[in-house]
């Protein structure tokens, strides 16, 4: 799929045999794409800056920091696997 601007006020995506055309005139079609776009794009950037800081609190190999790795990540096992290897 490939986004084209032809001017004016539309949005027009192209795939190999369609193009859709999204009238962008009012202000509210421009909100509503706008919400459409930033917030699954704020989701993923939450997720990803979540998992980086997990990963930054397991770097310090000590037990607080990988506590606080395990409460932001709790689905990775290799947190919980290092805390047990520190604290044994």
């Amino acid at each position: 799929m490939k986004v084209v601007s032809k001017g004016g006020h539309w949005l027009t995506c192209q795939t190999q045999d369609r193009e859709v055309r999204f009238p962008l005139r009012s202000l509210g079609s421009r909100l509503a794409l706008l919400l459409v776009v930033a917030i699954p794009v704020g989701a993923i950037a939450f997720q990803g800056a979540r998992i980086a800081l997990a990963a930054h609190f397991a770097g310090r190999l000590d037990a607080a920091g990988l506590r606080r790795a395990i409460e932001l990540d709790p689905g990775n096992a290799a947190y919980d696997h290092q805390l047990g290897l520190i604290c044994a």
